[in-house]
């Protein structure tokens, strides 16, 4: 009796397993084979693209996001109250930011791209190589206004200096609700875990994308001052079938954070218009990505962007 109910167990084990190597095997060939872009068939493909409002060769550093918040936030005499949302879309090309611009007019990229508020930025350090070209290193870039090298974020594993401060702590002093939702753990856990202890209320940590999202609208409908956000999607689907812009899996990915964002701006349009608020939108990308990975210098992996409601520069 035993050996039949053993027998009776171990078939279908060996069934699912058996189909799991099946599908896996055919995951390989469904996914297309990912080609690097050296820097120069970068540069050549963003050019073609009209979407951009600079160049590859006068791109933007991406610290300059954090001066473009602070005078928005901290520096502005406007009789409105001043918000302010940024999204993230974690390892989102620029190659991709520019074609689904200029694909889906529609589109959140697209709709800032033609209002003229799509430019082309940089990560990595003030030199190439200066700092990964990774999550928490292009996240304290935006967060603090500094390299790495200033704010002691160098790398994925690197916490910021204690005496450096995010925009999410300064907009905190100044007496302003600010949340910063995320899904990838190390964020709050290590990157900015002095700030975490001292004001645990700016972050939370959600299971996915779906718990950003939800985590987000909540914020911008519970009439927080400032609500930041990091999505997944890309960087997720990148580091699985490659990034690229050509791949119909990382594009599909890239779809997924638009209608994201459509979902946030629409709050954000509904609370403006309830409470005569002047809100800045930020979308931007944090790096971007090499076959399947990121993390060194080339163009694809350093050329990130960012898009606004308005003109900034």
């Amino acid at each position: 009796m035993k050996k039949k109910t053993l027998r009776a167990i171990l078939i279908p084990v060996g069934t699912v397993a058996l189909v799991a190597a099946l599908i896996a095997s055919a995951w390989l060939f469904i996914i297309p084979a990912v080609v690097a872009v050296s820097d120069d068939e970068l540069t050549q493909l963003i050019s073609a693209q009209t979407v951009w409002q600079n160049s590859m060769s006068d791109r933007i550093p991406i610290t300059d996001i954090y001066n473009v918040m602070v005078q928005h936030m901290l520096e502005n005499d406007g009789d409105q109250p001043h918000r302010l949302l940024l999204i993230v879309y974690d390892g989102a090309l620029a190659s991709a930011a520019g074609l689904r611009a200029a694909q889906y007019p529609d589109s959140p990229l697209g709709l800032f791209a033609e209002q003229g508020h799509l430019w082309l930025s940089y990560a990595g350090g003030a030199v190439p190589g200066d700092q990964t070209t990774d999550t928490s290193p292009g996240f304290a870039s935006m967060f603090t206004g500094m390299w790495g090298a200033q704010n002691g974020v160098l790398g994925n594993s690197d916490t910021l200096h204690p005496h450096v401060h995010t925009i999410m702590y300064r907009l905190h002093q100044a007496g302003l609700r600010a949340r910063f939702s995320y899904s990838w753990r190390a964020h709050g856990a290590v990157n900015y875990r002095h700030e975490m202890e001292r004001a645990p209320e700016l972050f939370d940590h959600a299971r996915n994308d779906a718990g950003t999202l939800a985590s987000m609208l909540n914020a911008i409908e519970s009439g927080y001052d400032a609500v930041f956000g990091s999505l997944e999607h890309t960087d997720m689907w990148g580091h699985i079938t490659g990034f690229h812009h050509n791949n119909p899996f990382y594009m599909r990915a890239f779809a997924r954070a638009e209608r994201d964002a459509e979902r946030l701006i629409a709050a954000v349009q509904a609370r403006a218009a309830a409470y005569d608020e002047d809100w800045l939108i930020i979308i931007a990308s944090d790096h971007g990505g090499l076959g399947t990975d990121h993390g060194g210098a080339s163009l694809m992996e350093s050329t990130t962007w960012f898009a606004s409601n308005r003109a900034v520069f």
